[in-house]
């Protein structure tokens, strides 16, 4: 059965469900949730004891490990562009353990959470709840990836079950919940303030919910201060210093419009090309049907269409079809002014679809006021269903194919290089890296600082100010001998890229290829002391 049925249709989508609710009350044992998360759990399970970390995940990692203190996390997070969730998740998993593995197993537990409130609450069918916790994002980006992403879907979904329309609202449990979304991303803001403005409009357009506001205003005056405090934490948290040097700002130009607009091509069609490095790509990129001008226009063209017919869901429902345009259209200007970002960023756009498909189960259908819209979603309503399914199946497809490749193909080749330094001895050498960014997860893998020469500093993870900008590539051997030279010792440098030229005293000793994230493969070098009197430098697989 669809989500959302014409208008003549005998029963909605909501009544359906509310029978199926009091029917699985009388159940003794809810056999679908529990059985899903159990097989969700063990096959993420899978996931993650063979997802080698990357950088955006090892990062939070390297600075809870580094702070002393939550004030201190607070400051050296500053550069982040994220709020504190899943900072303090991951502080408080530092004060444990020294395993990064934990951070791992912590995000898979928590998606499965996901997995059960979606199982056990959610309007959807069951086949159509199978599609969705395998699908791309919580099976794999906001899952297997250990990022703050999935305490934000935790969050999201939980408010949709706990949301009602009308009079039965907890104002306060959603104030909380959204409070605790506006923590996880700025993504989480913006849909944040997208369904405050939608709740305002059913307030004002239901005279019912006016009056029960009256009786209420102690707790709703609560609810807004939660929120409104979070919201306000949040951005004072997400803007980054002035010497900020990472975030690509407003992009006027066509070309950067189109960029903008394939957002929803990339998150409902988030088909990557499996035959190569393929985080963060799309089959229409790899396709070489078109150049790459006309990838981006076509998949522009394409996303406005999926995102009219994606509305069409919503017609019936004025404060959900408010909500969904509202939230689409501000991570569109998100993306344009701010940044661009990359596919886990334009996932929730879809995030989005799903839980305004959740949230309309809980409205009665109203007629728009447009017959030309009315009329266009009448001639949707019979396809509806298919298309859902359609779109479920492709991001179960690729949540699936992602996953199977990323057991036989390593994400990032950080951990094995790491396990190479450490099995022959040379992680507490001197280490050179470049480019910084590629090279950091090596160093929290060994639980060290790295001297990047981007920044000119000693660190493990990286802070994204305009020290570190340029291009070091080509003065890294140079440095790195007049290192070794003072010091008197072998030094080890790490490359994301093969040397241009490896000079005196230089030699490569292994390199690790064919990663998912093409920027993770790595060329290791030793760099043996050499001396203007051209004395004989030590032998190579002697001990530091």
């Amino acid at each position: 059965m669809g989500l959302n049925p014409s208008l003549s249709a005998k029963f909605s989508f909501h009544t359906t469900m509310q029978k199926r609710t009091e029917l699985a009350a009388y159940k003794p044992f809810l056999w679908f949730p529990i059985g899903l998360t159990a097989v969700f759990s063990v096959l993420e399970l899978v996931n993650i004891l063979n997802h080698p970390m990357w950088r955006d995940e090892l990062q939070v990692w390297m600075i809870a490990r580094h702070s002393h203190s939550i004030a201190e996390l607070i400051s050296l997070k500053k550069y982040e562009g994220h709020p504190d969730a899943w900072f303090l998740a991951v502080y408080l998993i530092t004060r444990l353990t020294s395993h990064p593995i934990w951070m791992q197993i912590f995000s898979a537990f928590v998606a499965s959470i996901t997995t059960y409130v979606i199982a056990r609450y959610s309007p959807f069918t069951r086949i159509q709840k199978i599609l969705i916790v395998f699908g791309y994002f919580l099976f794999f980006e906001y899952a297997t990836i250990s990022r703050e992403y999935v305490l934000a879907v935790l969050a999201l979904f939980t408010f949709c079950a706990v949301f009602r329309a009308g009079l039965g609202k907890n104002y306060l449990l959603l104030a909380l919940l959204l409070g605790f979304f506006c923590q996880t991303s700025i993504y989480s803001v913006l849909i944040t303030l997208a369904l405050i403005a939608a709740l305002l409009v059913e307030v004002i357009q239901t005279p019912s919910c006016r009056h029960s506001l009256v009786s209420k205003w102690p707790q709703l005056a609560l609810a807004m201060a939660i929120v409104t405090t979070s919201v306000c934490a949040a951005l004072l948290h997400i803007h980054p210093p002035p010497d900020e040097g990472y975030i690509t700002r407003f992009n006027h130009s066509i070309k950067g419009l189109s960029r903008t607009l394939s957002m929803f091509w990339t998150s409902f069609i988030p088909i990557p090309d499996i035959t190569r490095a393929f985080h963060s790509s799309n089959i229409i990129q790899y396709a070489g049907l078109f150049s790459a001008t006309e990838q981006v226009r076509f998949m522009a063209f394409i996303g406005v269409i999926i995102f009219c017919f994606s509305a069409l869901f919503f017609i019936h429902k004025p404060v959900v079809l408010f909500a969904y345009v509202c939230g689409e259209i501000g991570l569109l200007c998100f993306k344009q002014v701010v940044y661009l970002g990359a596919v886990w960023h334009d996932g929730f756009a879809f995030i989005l679809f799903l839980a305004c498909l959740w949230l309309a189960s809980a409205f009665p259908e109203k007629r728009f006021p447009i017959n030309g819209v009315e009329r266009a979603s009448s001639w949707f309503a019979p396809f509806q269903s298919g298309v859902l399914y359609f779109l479920l199946a492709v991001q179960a497809g690729a949540g699936v194919a992602v996953s199977v490749a990323a057991l036989k193909i390593p994400f990032s080749q950080s951990r094995a290089a790491a396990e190479f330094i450490r099995a022959n001895k040379m992680d507490r050498w001197t280490i050179i890296g470049d480019r910084d960014f590629s090279v950091s997860p090596i160093a929290g893998y060994l639980d060290r600082e790295i001297y990047y020469v981007a920044g000119n500093r000693f660190g493990s993870f990286i802070i994204w100010d305009k020290k570190r900008i340029g291009d070091a590539s080509g003065s890294v051997m140079p440095f790195a001998v007049k290192t070794a030279t003072e010091l008197h010792q072998k030094v080890l440098v790490i490359l994301s890229y093969p040397a241009a030229t490896v000079g005196q005293g230089v030699t490569e000793i292994a390199f690790f290829d064919g990663a998912i994230e093409q920027r993770e493969n790595y060329y290791l070098y030793v760099v043996q002391p050499v001396y203007n009197s051209g004395s004989k430098t030590d032998d190579l697989t002697g001990a530091n």
